[in-house]
């Protein structure tokens, strides 16, 4: 839960494989060393934490969502509970634990650590589908977006996903990954996305439990937040299906 001594502990691990060799999304010990190099580029001894409020959340309105457990929305938190038994990407186990882990004063997780409403999280997508600024709010430009936005590994895998070919006899499939967006990309993968959407559009999605895409050519938002986890190749699945359904009830 200290992005400094998560970064100290990666950066004197041995590479995994040569830098381009192989793609694999890397869970929590990548976003907190992006943390760091933000920190350390900010270089006003702020915490994190306090980056992304004063940064981020306060510009655009996001008055419901904080890194680490904030006192007013502790209040309201609502426990999350994993809706399977069985494991596959994550122990179910494991991830209900995680909100012990971020209920510990001090703790920060960039990867997973924060409380946040639906509403907010359609805020954060909202402003990225209105070129990096909302009601007057600007945050990114939109070059940075486009820019970000684009499939930056080709037709290589992400090897996260792996171990769908055995536990769900799914193909091997291309993993079409920005600069810290999942990308619809020209064919239909496994995604946030569903079969509808457009090839540019460009979104997030959490273990077992959120989503989020933009679909520029429809200049369409979509938001998902859910305190049930289902297993992450099933929550795919879902958010899936829910893509779908908005896409085709836009008529007009």
């Amino acid at each position: 839960m200290n992005i400094e001594k998560l970064t100290d502990y990666a950066c004197s691990s041995a590479l995994e494989s040569l830098p381009g060799a192989r793609v694999n999304y890397s869970i929590a010990l990548a976003h907190s060393v992006m943390a760091a190099m933000a920190l350390r580029v900010d270089g006003r001894g702020r915490s994190f934490a306090r980056m992304l409020d004063d940064d981020l959340f306060q510009p655009l309105g996001m008055r419901d969502t904080a890194l680490g457990a904030r006192e007013d929305l502790v209040a309201r938190w609502c426990p999350i509970r994993a809706a399977y038994k069985d494991s596959g990407l994550f122990d179910p186990g494991a991830l209900e634990g995680i909100q012990q882990l971020i209920a510990m004063p001090g703790a920060e997780l960039p990867a997973g650590g924060f409380l946040t409403t639906v509403r907010d999280i359609h805020r954060f997508a909202e402003m990225l589908r209105c070129g990096g600024e909302l009601d007057g709010a600007r945050v990114l430009s939109p070059a940075t977006i486009d820019y970000a936005s684009r499939n930056q590994t080709g037709e290589r895998p992400n090897e996260l996903w792996n171990y769908t070919t055995g536990f769900r006899g799914w193909d091997v499939f291309p993993a079409y990954l920005g600069i810290g967006f999942f990308l619809r990309g020209e064919k239909p993968t496994p995604g946030p996305f569903g079969a509808l959407n457009s090839p540019r559009t460009f979104g997030g999605i959490g273990a077992g439990s959120t989503a989020f895409w933009i679909d520029p050519q429809r200049e369409l938002t979509f938001a998902f937040a859910s305190t049930g986890l289902m297993e992450d190749s099933f929550h795919l699945e879902r958010i899936a299906r829910l893509s779908d359904q908005v896409v085709s009830s836009i008529v007009g």
